[in-house]
């Protein structure tokens, strides 16, 4: 059986490579976690779960509960985010990156907890880097672009078809918020929040070239910029475990190269402090250099400073006027970080694992379309199933099961099974997900608009105050031709009959 579980363990899940308790561990998971993987009996006659998402790997089924109703989006289960507050009705989500670096430890977590309170009907997560906390035995990353690349995937994954996306980072967290932003193809991002930090295009990041230090000078110099005293001071154990953290963090700082062109079309709310910080070197952040934010997206930057020092975040007031702004700001009139064309969208797979981008069909046609296993219009699963036989690998099927119409209860096992055994499909099935309103995913809003003059009456027995571009029912189409939305079909519009527009698409 296939399906969505949520850890239990106090302690966190141990995943292994293989089903035997003597395999190497992959990682462990946080209480709470919500992930997809499969029963499976083992050699020695016992059942074990074989994790797809977040992780690949093998896990006791005590240590999980059983959760058939969480739906075809698992939100927040990969390893990079632990999720704080997740409210039955959350209207935004708000992603905290947080950072150590080179100025002070005081953007680590603690930050952020209490911070949901203030935040009503937002889903409320934190980035979880590697080398620190659960992931304290996976690998420090010292590289900027492949840890922006594997982040922004994994919440693209964890993220799309959500609510809208605020991502607030403090120091360069900010900077690893907006390149993260900048990379995503399927979760709607509609707003950065940048806390003490100087915009991308800033010169002076590797100014201190500590990384290059040895560990005794590198020791003394943190002992000399003061912020970190509660690692210096915890004794060798303390440094043994947290030194290399703070060190690959200032690595990530000092190889960061910013881009020529903005990062993001989402807006940006920058915040600093006037007076100087606690440390040695009375660091703190100018206003024009927080607004360098304005060159990093083409929504424009707004600037707010404090009378407060380079700290903000240990200041209550500011804090409070922090969240204050974050929840009432105007996300119906900020521009969504949209994807670029119609390949970059990711889309994942039924049943689990990795979101794919479309671009990874290489059919010059793609033909798309919300399915339903209990619908008057399920037969023409077979119809799409004959036109992927026709035109082979110049046509790619895709299709999206979609519950909204009430048509799609089953479990993913159950709708892949359907589907293969009742009309014989081979061609790739998706997550279940919305077609229509705030969760829809990003694909279909896209697709809609591409053909907005293109769109069916509303049927009789389904008028219900949809807007016009609304997928009207089960089976709507769309014939995308070398990653250009070219032609809408109705639900009504058979498989067949589309035949001819696909033959003189690829002629």
């Amino acid at each position: 059986m296939v399906g969505y579980y949520k850890v239990k363990a106090k302690k966190g899940l141990l995943v292994r490579e293989g089903a035997a308790l003597d395999t190497p561990e992959v990682t462990t998971l946080d209480n709470g976690l919500r992930i997809t993987c499969e029963e499976e009996a083992t050699v020695d006659g016992k059942v074990r779960l074989r994790l797809t998402s977040p992780v690949r790997g093998w896990a006791s089924k005590k240590l999980m509960d059983f959760e058939c109703k969480l739906g075809a989006r698992p939100t927040g289960a990969t390893p990079w985010l632990r999720k704080l507050a997740a409210p039955d009705k959350a209207e935004k989500r708000i992603v905290f990156f947080n950072w150590t670096g080179n100025r002070g430890g005081y953007g680590s977590s603690h930050n952020f907890k209490d911070w949901p309170k203030g935040l009503a009907g937002f889903e409320c997560y934190e980035v979880q880097m590697t080398g620190r906390g659960a992931r304290m035995k996976e690998k420090l990353r010292t590289e900027p672009a492949p840890l922006f690349d594997d982040v922004a995937a994994a919440l693209d994954d964890a993220l799309a078809g959500g609510p809208p996306c605020v991502f607030l980072g403090f120091s360069f967290g900010a900077i690893v918020a907006a390149e993260v932003g900048s990379r995503l193809k399927a979760a709607p991002l509609r707003l950065v929040v940048a806390v003490s930090c100087e915009g991308p295009a800033f010169p002076g990041r590797s100014a201190t070239s500590m990384a290059a230090l040895g560990d005794d000078a590198f020791e003394a110099l943190l002992r000399e910029k003061k912020g970190t005293e509660f690692i210096l001071n915890g004794g060798e154990a303390m440094k043994k475990m947290y030194l290399p953290v703070v060190k690959a963090d200032v690595a990530l700082e000092e190889a960061y190269a910013p881009p020529a062109a903005p990062l993001l079309a989402c807006p940006v709310l920058a915040y600093v402090g006037k007076k100087p910080g606690k440390d040695h070197e009375k660091t703190t952040v100018s206003e024009a250099d927080a607004a360098l934010w304005d060159g990093a997206t083409t929504a424009g930057a707004k600037v707010h400073a404090f009378e407060d020092d380079w700290y903000v975040l240990l200041h209550e007031a500011d804090v409070t006027k922090i969240i204050a702004d974050v929840a009432t700001f105007d996300y119906a009139a900020a521009p969504a970080a949209a994807a670029a064309s119609y390949g970059d969208f990711a889309v994942a797979p039924l049943g689990g694992g990795g979101a794919v981008t479309l671009s990874t069909y290489a059919a010059r046609a793609h033909l798309i379309f919300n399915s339903a296993s209990k619908c008057g219009m399920t037969p023409q699963l077979g119809g799409f199933q004959a036109l992927q036989a026709k035109f082979g690998d110049r046509l790619q099927v895709l299709a999206f099961p979609c519950d909204q119409f009430k048509q799609e209860p089953g479990s993913p096992a159950e709708i892949a099974a359907f589907y293969a055994d009742k009309f014989g499909v081979t061609f790739p099935l998706f997550a279940k997900g919305d077609v229509n309103g705030p969760d829809a995913h990003p694909l279909f809003a896209f697709l809609k608009e591409a053909t907005k003059d293109q769109a069916a009456p509303v049927p009789p027995w389904n008028n219900k105050g949809q807007a016009a571009t609304d997928v009207m029912w089960n089976f709507t189409k769309w014939l995308v031709v070398d990653g250009t939305p070219t032609k809408r079909y109705s639900y009504d519009v058979k498989p067949e009959a589309i035949e001819a527009d696909i033959a003189a698409a690829l002629n």
